[in-house]
């Protein structure tokens, strides 16, 4: 069976210099230049097309290792730039025939995505156009702050256009402290806990000096998680994997993997980021070698404490999803109450055009951090996109080249309309926007039938 598009566009490489990943805000000139600049270009019909994928990425980015072998494998061909791989480039641009190879899919940064191919149709890419308001901490704050207060810690967002706002900030900060808890500084727009400041009421002075002298304008102060769950004595947290696909379904993978941080655990040093954050990149920068981590599954065998967790009937799907043991298979439940929480909100039709936009040639793969806290609630930390796969050390690479294989089954075949499953896929369906419809439009013919009985 062949993909059904057979429109493709003649093979260019566009660089961009800003993305709503890179923390600036996506703004429609960029897209209608994108337009311009492909209606000038001739599009070609073409016969029945080969499998081709075209792979852009930075020398030193990894999240996509074994994606161009796993490609090569299943017998699509492989256009590339700047690829890291075991097989030679002649490997790669696997044209004997010189023949011109036009993708049917573009895997890449979402700088170099080609949006007016994407989204006219003819092309199928790794992002969404529009999606800050899930990968953006200040905006994902706003977003669950209505509807589902208690998915994350208290958060509270300021956006520091003028004097007034940034002194009106400052003074909430003053506030939050006067009850002597903990709470954490970041920019609205970071990743890999840049910038980021855990302070109290005794160390809020240096906090009100950052804040006096940024230019930045987004920040979200949080409430600390002063009990966490401990393994070993330290700090960690989770991070999951969450796939979008199309327009728009949304599905968590089975395989979690819990990150370290490398300092044993104590509120005596807030400013030493080994201790509060287990981010990876935190310990590399702080020149740990190999920072450790588990598997969710195996988590119960090196946490400190295992606290009882009560079950939960949100969703009958996630309940039949087991992962390890009881415990365990608790923690990643909520994990997928939080992930359709989040795409609840996104995509209510205030907020598809603003903060995110399925779109049904695009799907997405994002890494949601969330922390478990001493009582066994897990809490949800930020989403990132381009989550990098190389957290998961070399005794778990098979998982992460998993994970990319069930992201070609459960993203790439399906928008394409083609049978290529080749396994049973780790990825479980959380949320699906055409059955919320459905329930939206039978809760309106309930309601309407009610107010007619009144009448």
């Amino acid at each position: 069976q062949q993909p059904r598009r057979l429109i493709c566009f003649e093979r260019v490489y566009l660089e961009m210099s800003s993305s709503d990943s890179e923390g600036e805000s996506e703004k429609g000139a960029i897209l209608k230049q994108r337009l311009q600049m492909f209606k000038s270009r001739r599009l070609t019909k073409l016969t029945e097309q080969k499998l081709v994928c075209q792979i852009i990425m930075e020398q030193d980015y990894l999240e996509y290792i074994g994606l161009a072998e796993e490609l090569l494998a299943r017998g699509w061909k492989i256009i590339t730039t700047g690829l890291q791989t075991s097989h030679t480039d002649q490997d790669l641009d696997n044209n004997a025939n010189n023949e011109i190879l036009f993708p049917n899919v573009q895997w890449c940064s979402y700088s170099k995505a080609a949006w007016e191919a994407v989204m006219t149709g003819q092309l199928i890419t790794n992002h969404y156009y529009m999606r800050s308001g899930i990968i953006r901490k200040s905006d994902l704050a706003v977003l669950l702050q209505t509807k589902y207060h208690d998915t994350m810690p208290k958060s509270h967002v300021g956006h520091l256009s003028s004097q007034i706002h940034k002194k009106e900030f400052i003074q909430l900060i003053h506030e939050l402290v006067c009850d002597d808890k903990i709470w954490i500084l970041k920019p609205g727009d970071s990743s890999n806990a840049n910038d980021m400041h855990i302070f109290n009421q005794s160390t809020v002075g240096k906090v009100v000096e950052i804040l006096i002298s940024t230019s930045r304008e987004s920040w979200k102060v949080q409430k600390y998680i002063e009990r966490p769950l401990l393994s070993s004595g330290v700090k960690f947290h989770l991070r999951a994997w969450v796939l979008a696909v199309g327009n728009l379904k949304v599905f968590l993978h089975e395989q979690v993997i819990a990150l370290m941080a490398s300092k044993s655990y104590n509120l005596d040093d807030l400013e030493d980021l080994c201790v509060h954050a287990s981010n990876h990149s935190v310990q590399e920068r702080a020149g740990v070698q190999c920072p450790t981590s588990y598997l969710l599954q195996d988590l119960t065998e090196h946490v400190d404490s295992i606290p009882d967790i009560q079950e939960f009937n949100e969703d009958g799907k996630a309940e039949k999803v087991k992962v390890g043991g009881p415990w365990s298979t608790k923690i990643w439940q909520q994990l997928s109450k939080i992930v359709r929480r989040v795409f609840d909100c996104a995509s209510e039709l205030k907020h598809f055009s603003r903060v995110f936009k399925p779109l049904p040639c695009s799907f997405e793969l994002f890494g949601m951090d969330a922390m478990v806290d001493e009582d066994g609630k897990v809490w949800l930390l930020e989403f990132n996109c381009d989550p990098d796969l190389k957290v998961f050390d070399a005794q778990w690479q098979h998982v992460a080249r998993d994970i990319l294989r069930d992201t070609i089954d459960t993203a790439v075949y399906p928008i394409m309309g083609i049978s290529g499953k080749q396994r049973t896929s780790g990825y479980h369906l959380i949320f699906d926007i055409d059955e919320k419809h459905k329930c939206c439009k039978k809760t309106e013919a309930m309601q309407a039938e009610g107010d007619a009985l009144v009448d």
